[in-house]
C-alpha cells in the first residue's frame, strides 16, 4: 500500500540540530503524494491522491511549525476517478497556490483524459479550476512539474494523443485566463518537466515514444520560438531515456537531470549541464551497480543542484548535491522500510522539501516519511517502531557518457480546449503527528 508525506531537512551546516518529519495518516485510506510548495513564510503543502476508492486530490498545507493549516479534496463529477492525482504544485509572489495534474474524464474513453489546474489563495480558499482537454476521443498525460511566474501566471505539460503524438505547452494567468499554447512534435514527444526562468524563457523536457526513446530538453524565448532543443540518450538504451527534471542557475545555463527508463542501461541517473546556447558543459552520472531511478531535482539560491532517486533492490531514497561546476558535494541514503519515491522536490534558503510515497506490503506498517539532509549521517529515526539511520550514500559519480545530439521538432497549436470544471470541494480531517530526529 503506499504510504505519502513530505519532509523538510536542513541544508545549512548544523552540528546539534532538530528536524520535523511530517507524517499525514488518515484514517482507512491510502494517501499518494506526488508534489510540494513552499510559501514565503517558511510553510509548505503537499498534493496527491487519495487512493480508496475513485481516486481524488488532496492538498495540505502545515505551518512553519509543522501543524497542519488547512486540508483539502477535490473530486470531479466523473463516476470514475482512477487516474485523479495532483502532480505538481507551486506559489506565486503573493503566495497563491496552483497545483496541476490528472482528472479522469470520462468522454476519452481511456487513460487520464485531462489536465486540471486549481488556484487556492494561502489560506485556503479555491479562487479557480480550469480543465485542459480535447473535445474529441483523447488521452491526455499529465507528467510532474509546472512552474509558474511571478506575475502569477502558471505554465504545465504533458503529452496529448492527438496529432499522431505531441508534447504541449500550455499556462494560465492568474485570473484563470487560458492564453499561451504550443505543441511539440516529432517522433511523439513527451513532456514530463517544465522550468521558466527570470526571463521568461521557457524549457521542457522528456521523452520520445518512438524507438530509439530519446530524452529531449528544449529552450523557447518569452515570445515562445524555439532556441534550441536536443535529444539525450546513452549506448545500449532499451528503454524510455526520460529527462524528468530541468532547472536553470543564475547564469542561465540549463540542467537536466536524466533516467533511462525501464531498459539497459537501468542502473543510472544522469546530470547534464547546457549553456545558454545548449552547449554541453559537462555530464555526472550516478550508479549502485543496480536499478537507480532519477525521479526529481531541484536548485537552490546558491545554484547548488539537489537530486532525487529511488533504488530498486533497497527501495530507499537517494539524494546527491552537486555544485554548479559538477562537482559531487555529498550523498545520502535514508533506509526505510517499503520502496520510497520522492516525485517533486524545492529548496529554500535552508530547508529541502521532498514529496515521496512509501510502498508497503505490510499493512500494519501505515505511516513514514523520508527526511534527508546532508549533515545528517548517524541521525535516526524512530516510526512505529521502526528505526531508520541517515548514512552517507553509496553512489559511484562518475563522467557521464549520453549523446547529445541537435534536434528539430515541429512547433505548432497543441489539439485541445480549456473549459471550467465542475468539482467537489470538502475540507479533510487527515491526522498529521511529527516526529524528530534526534541528535
Amino acid at each position: 500500500m503506499p504510504i505519502l508525506g513530505v519532509v523538510a531537512s536542513s541544508l545549512a551546516k548544523q552540528t546539534a540540530a532538530r528536524w520535523s518529519w511530517l507524517v499525514d495518516e488518515p484514517a482507512a485510506n491510502m494517501e499518494y503524494y506526488a508534489s510540494v510548495a513552499v510559501f514565503s513564510d517558511g510553510s509548505w503543502a503537499a498534493g496527491g491522491a487519495d487512493t480508496s476508492g475513485n481516486n481524488r486530490w488532496i492538498i495540505n498545507k502545515w505551518n512553519t511549525n509543522g501543524t497542519l493549516a488547512w486540508q483539502r479534496a477535490i473530486s470531479t463529477s466523473e463516476t470514475s476517478r482512477t487516474y485523479d492525482i495532483a502532480w505538481s504544485m507551486d506559489t506565486d509572489a503573493s503566495d497563491n497556490l496552483f497545483v496541476y495534474g490528472a482528472v479522469k474524464d470520462q468522454n476519452s474513453g481511456t487513460a487520464m483524459g485531462s489536465a486540471m489546474v486549481v488556484k487556492y489563495n494561502s489560506s485556503g480558499t479555491l479562487q479557480w479550476q480550469r480543465r485542459f482537454r480535447n473535445s474529441s476521443v483523447l488521452d491526455i498525460y499529465v507528467n510532474r512539474n509546472f512552474v509558474k511566474k511571478d506575475a502569477g501566471d502558471c505554465w504545465f505539460t504533458g503529452f496529448n494523443n492527438a496529432n499522431g503524438g505531441e508534447a504541449f505547452v500550455c499556462s494560465y494567468d492568474g485570473s484563470g485566463t487560458f492564453f499561451t499554447q504550443y505543441a511539440i512534435r516529432g517522433d511523439q514527444p513527451r513532456g514530463s518537466t517544465i522550468w521558466r526562468d527570470s526571463a521568461y524563457n521557457t524549457y521542457v523536457g522528456g521523452y520520445r515514444y518512438i524507438s530509439p526513446y530519446d530524452g529531449w530538453v528544449a529552450k523557447f524565448n518569452s515570445s515562445g520560438s524555439l532556441q534550441w532543443a536536443r535529444t539525450i540518450n546513452i549506448s545500449g538504451n532499451t528503454g524510455y531515456f526520460d529527462v524528468v527534471d530541468v532547472v536553470t542557475d543564475s547564469g542561465g545555463n540549463v540542467y537536466a537531470f536524466c533516467w533511462p527508463g525501464n531498459g539497459t542501461p537501468a542502473k543510472s541517473s544522469t546530470l547534464i549541464k547546457f549553456n545558454s546556447s545548449g552547449t554541453v558543459q559537462w555530464q555526472r552520472e550516478l550508479s549502485r551497480g543496480t536499478y537507480l531511478r532519477g525521479l526529481s531535482m531541484t536548485i537552490d539560491g546558491s545554484n547548488n543542484l539537489y537530486c532525487v532517486m529511488y533504488s530498486g533492490n533497497t527501495g530507499w531514497q537517494y539524494v546527491a548535491k552537486y555544485n554548479s561546476s559538477g562537482t559531487l558535494q555529498w550523498q545520502r541514503v535514508m533506509p526505510l522500510l517499503g520502496n520510497v519515491y520522492g516525485y517533486q522536490t524545492k529548496a529554500d534558503a535552508n530547508n529541502l522539501y521532498i514529496a515521496s510515497n512509501q510502498y508497503l506490503s505490510n499493512s500494519n506498517a501505515t505511516v513514514s516519511k523520508t527526511l534527508l539532509s546532508g549533515t545528517g549521517v548517524g541521525q535516526s529515526v524512530t516510526v512505529n517502531g521502526y528505526t531508520a539511520t541517515y548514512a552517507a550514500g553509496d553512489m559511484v559519480d562518475a563522467a557521464g557518457s549520453c549523446t547529445v545530439t541537435n534536434w528539430s521538432p515541429t512547433i505548432g497549436t497543441p489539439a485541445g480546449t480549456s473549459n471550467t470544471p465542475t468539482i467537489t470541494e470538502v475540507t479533510t480531517s487527515y491526522a498529521s503527528g511529527t516526529a524528530t530526529i534526534r541528535v
